[in-house]
């Protein structure tokens, strides 16, 4: 029976743990989206008034696609970390582990 109770409790702690862990990592991603929106909207910002611009050519918009793309992906990995469903990790290096977003996240692409 103790060793039923054990087993249970090592479980409780492990979930316990798991979420304590999900819930550190989804409070950076709120604090780094909310740090990096700021400038992301103002880098949009000066690109549109670019695009509008009588001295951008061609070989301009196409560097400004290229921003927007840019733009565009770091909103979705963001947008990833906002919305964290499990913690997910892959190998990063040798030694070192990084957050798997699309494994972890809740929105699929």
């Amino acid at each position: 029976m103790l060793m039923f109770f054990t087993l249970i409790n090592s479980k409780y702690l492990i979930n316990k743990e798991s979420l304590n862990r999900l819930e550190t990592i989804s409070a950076l991603s709120v604090t780094a989206s909310h740090e990096m929106n700021q400038p992301l909207q103002n880098m949009l910002m000066h690109v549109e008034l670019l695009e509008t611009s009588d001295e951008c050519g061609e070989e301009c918009m196409k560097r400004i696609g290229k921003i927007h793309e840019c733009i565009d992906r770091i909103e979705a990995i963001l947008n990833k970390m906002n919305n964290l469903k499990s913690i997910a990790l892959d190998d990063y290096t040798e030694s070192e582990k990084m957050l798997d977003l699309d494994e972890s996240s809740e929105i699929d692409e």
